[in-house]
């Protein structure tokens, strides 16, 4: 979401830009006298005159005795710039004995090569980790002539009982001695990245010696890997410096092909700041197209970027008028998909490149002509997801203004493949598409003259336009005082179109009049584990978090911190009273300490004034407490005094207000004997409220207060403690059952989710009427020291069944009463 001063700043030089296309120089291919670049640059040279010198590696892959006849193994060399299942290069491995294969391939000296194994038969088939996840790629630093030697794991689809071990570590800057977040960590196929504290951990990794690899996403840190012995059952300690690369100037000098003038070109490469996002995208793509740096267009026409690069590291990259997939710069005259590849020097440099093409030969390229409705969503961003084999990265639209848009799609088309399309809203292609891309899917076959396609979008899913005001119920609004929270909590559903969008969401919140605002990154249960770790594409990486906290603080709103253990849904299945020993108890607390430890370090980095533990995800973890369904912990009492040593230790670096969450339903959860070390209570609320789905106010006002009554008033009574009320009540026909709407167990954690309740009749009016009904029974109560409703979506409006109230009618409610409890002077 974006207000309209937003869209005008971001949009208004692009208008510029395609109102010029459209005057007719975009497809005639006209033939422009451009001027000749400025001549001798004293740093100008041409790029193989940097490249490095070949070497050999010999890779030698250990597999369990398990190939049949007629199958082989194949190395694949991956481009994570063009996608993954594309342009990737094949090697087949050579038979060493009856368990080894190998192969040996030559690489420039400085390249990290990423690279995985698949068994093919009458299929491919690939890797996975011994916890059955899929390898999204092996890392490789190639220095000079080697030999790699790898352990197969297991294949996909199989279940392979092997022992293992633990490999975890720290990682420190060598110039300052300071923890490095956000390091990309690969062994064996496994992945994962360090926390706020330099930490990492891997499990289930065979034994033997594997290539450990660390490697920084923005190149700012030598890539260094090294050997590391697993042994069964046992962990294995790494300490790492990484020594710090050297920063230089490296401008690209871009000459592009004239037959696309005026549309915006960009530079996609396998860097963060290039728009890699390092995990799997839609169709496995890796690059958000708006996170790729613009290159700026000379007055003779080139084009011209400059980048901030570290010395020594391994540069992919390509230029593209889309993503590295779609519309990216083709090979000289085969066609096909061009990356380039530089080491970077260590010293400024000026590059000449030219782009020889966009198109694929023999194919013309397809205009998509876009009308939106009048007045539809005019905050959001219009997107173009395209499908060739699999839907892919959304693209976004080129406006043309009076909500017309232009997009032109050049390559890559193949002629047995037909092209499908739909459009989307803030990349969100799940849950914001043209309402027709519901019942239909609308397809045409490139062809060798160009095509040009007129649509009229109608409606977008989950979106309309609302007509008629909302009926706030009035009150006299007593004024409270200024620390008094007035919280919106985002929802933990974190992804990487967060690092563009959420800024802009966060900007809106004002407009509620919110103080405060709620982040909760998430940390997984990793299948068939114990342990929670963070996972690649869902857990926003430090960095991200840092500069999320920082737009709202710029907006005026205080921060706080809640990390979450996901996934939220079916918290019940997540423990089982007959697996949860005293051991196994031991092995997650010390998984959920680093857990803790490192949203310490992030809050405190951040300048979170609030720092949230507990919630229904940890319900089990300390004695006296109950599992989701009811029944009695066997949490052992030796675990509460683990909890008091982690919150001590948390306070010696983290000086903001710690706070504990618990939850209210049929009852209120029970709270632990080391309430006593928080400093507040923060009490999530979707007690059923009526069974009658069309209850009026004052019955659901009654029922609400008889939740307070019973069991939020006593939580305060009991600790003395402040409290805050969380309300994420969603937006169905029957939302005034609460947590009854998910399971009879109410095993549910306060917030609906919009895959919680897909299959719920929507009613944005019955979320309107709790928010009338609850909100004076809140200000009536004096204790009360905030209030946060939860479950907000910052990148689009979505009238949906969920709980968040981002563009709906309930956040009018909302804005009422947080405005009437901080009057402006």
């Amino acid at each position: 979401m974006m207000n309209n001063r937003h869209w005008q700043e971001k949009y208004n030089p692009i208008l510029i830009i395609i109102n010029i296309l459209i005057l007719g120089t975009i497809l005639a291919g006209c033939t422009l006298n451009f001027k000749a670049l400025p001549p001798g640059n004293p740093d100008q040279v041409e790029p193989n005159e940097l490249a490095t010198a070949p070497a050999d590696v010999q890779f030698i892959l250990e597999i369990p005795p398990d190939l049949s006849d007629g199958e082989r193994i194949v190395l694949e060399v991956l481009d994570e710039v063009t996608g993954l299942p594309y342009n990737g290069r094949q090697y087949d491995l050579t038979a060493l004995d009856d368990r080894r294969y190998g192969t040996t391939l030559t690489f420039p000296t400085g390249s990290v090569v990423k690279y995985r194994y698949l068994k093919v038969s009458n299929t491919f088939i690939g890797e996975a980790t011994l916890a059955s996840e899929p390898v999204r790629y092996r890392l490789l630093v190639v220095h000079d002539e080697q030999i790699v030697q790898d352990q197969l794991q297991q294949w996909q689809g199989e279940t392979r009982t092997a022992n293992t071990g633990t490999l975890s570590g720290s990682l420190t800057d060598a110039a300052t001695g300071a923890p490095l977040a956000d390091i990309l960590v690969s062994v064996a196929g496994s992945l994962t990245f360090t926390d706020a504290n330099g930490k990492f951990e891997l499990a289930d990794l065979s034994v033997g010696i594997h290539n450990v690899v660390f490697y920084a996403m923005d190149g700012k840190f030598d890539t260094f890997q090294q050997g590391a012995t697993i042994a069964t059952g046992m962990t294995t300690p790494v300490s790492v410096q990484l020594n710090p690369r050297a920063a230089v100037k490296v401008t690209f000098q871009v000459t592009a092909p004239n037959d696309a003038l005026g549309v915006p070109i960009y530079m996609a490469g396998n860097l963060s700041q290039l728009g890699n996002t390092f995990t799997d995208l839609t169709g496995g793509m890796n690059i958000k197209p708006k996170q790729m740096p613009l290159l700026t267009q000379q007055d003779d026409g080139s084009f011209e970027l400059t980048l901030t690069l570290f010395a020594g590291t391994d540069l992919r990259y390509k230029f593209t008028l889309g993503d590295g997939y779609w519309n990216a710069e083709q090979a000289a005259e085969e066609g096909g998909f061009r990356t380039r590849q530089l080491i970077v020097p260590d010293h400024d440099v000026v590059l000449e490149q030219t782009i020889h093409a966009w198109r694929t030969p023999g194919f013309e390229p397809v205009t998509f002509e876009i009308s939106t409705p009048q007045g539809s969503a005019l905050t959001d961003e219009k997107y173009i997801q395209l499908k060739a084999r699999e839907w892919t990265e959304p693209l976004p639209l080129w406006p043309l203004g009076d909500e017309q848009y232009l997009f032109i799609v050049f390559s890559p088309f193949n002629a047995s493949i037909p092209l499908s399309y739909r459009f989307c809203r803030n990349e969100n292609c799940a849950h914001a598409r043209n309402l027709e891309a519901l019942s239909e899917e609308w397809q045409l076959q490139p062809i060798t003259t160009a095509q040009t396609v007129n649509l009229t979008l109608n409606a977008w899913e989950n979106w309309q336009p609302i007509t008629e005001p909302t009926e706030v119920a009035a009150a006299v609004i007593q004024a409270k005082p200024e620390r008094y929270l007035t919280e919106v909590a985002l929802t933990p559903e974190m992804d990487p179109a967060w690092a563009v969008y959420a800024p802009l969401g966060l900007d809106t919140l004002s407009e509620i009049d919110a103080n405060a605002v709620l982040f909760s990154p998430q940390w997984f249960t990793t299948r068939g584990s114990k342990r929670i770790a963070p996972n690649l594409g869902r857990t926003p990486f430090t960095k991200d978090l840092a500069r999320l906290a920082a737009s709202a603080q710029a907006s005026g709103l205080s921060v706080g911190l809640f990390p979450q253990i996901g996934p939220t849904q079916a918290l019940s299945a997540r423990w089982n009273p007959e697996t949860t020993t005293p051991a196994w108890w031991m092995d997650w607390f010390a998984s959920y300490r680093r857990f803790a430890l490192n949203y310490a370090a992030t809050a405190s980095q951040i300048g979170a004034e609030r720092l949230i533990l507990g919630g229904k995800a940890v319900l089990p973890a300390f004695s006296g407490s109950i599992f989701p369904d009811g029944s009695a912990t066997n949490a052992p009492e030796e675990l509460d005094d683990l909890w008091r040593q982690l919150i001590a230790d948390i306070r010696v670096n983290y000086g903001g207000s710690l706070v504990w969450a618990t939850n209210a339903q049929v009852s209120a959860d029970p709270l632990p004997t080391f309430i006593d070390q928080f400093d507040a209570i923060y009490a999530t609320v979707d007690a059923p409220l009526a069974e009658n789905q069309s209850a009026d106010l004052p019955t659901l006002a009654d029922a609400f207060s008889a939740v307070l009554e019973t069991q939020i008033t006593p939580i305060h009574q009991d600790t003395g403690l402040p409290v805050t009320v969380a309300l994420g009540y969603p937006s169905v026909t029957s939302a005034s059952a609460g947590c009854t709407l998910l399971d009879d167990i109410c095993s549910n954690d306060g917030l609906f989710l919009p895959e919680e309740t897909s299959s719920l009749a929507i009613d944005l009016d019955a979320q309107v009427r709790i928010y009338n009904a609850v909100f004076p029974k809140i200000a009536e109560q004096d204790w009360v020291s905030g209030v946060s409703v939860i479950g907000y979506n910052p990148i689009v409006s979505l009238m949906d069944g969920s709980s968040s109230i981002a563009g709906k009618p309930a956040s009018d409610v909302v804005w009422y009463w947080y405005a009437g409890f901080h009057p402006s002077p």
